[in-house]
């Protein structure tokens, strides 16, 4: 799969992470995001909704 950021804030923050060695690589950031996401989800949290 392949995917494209059309965001420069977007990929300058995933660039910035990768950088300062908390990830080693976008898949890594990507897992850890959806990861916490679920966890938050499980304790009721409500998080941002992004339309579609």
């Amino acid at each position: 799969m392949t995917i494209e950021i059309h965001q420069p804030e977007l990929e300058a923050l995933l660039m910035a992470r990768m950088k300062a060695g908390s990830f080693q690589t976008v898949e890594e950031v990507i897992m850890q995001a959806l990861k916490l996401h679920r966890r938050l989800r499980d304790k009721g949290v409500k998080t941002a909704q992004v339309p579609t």
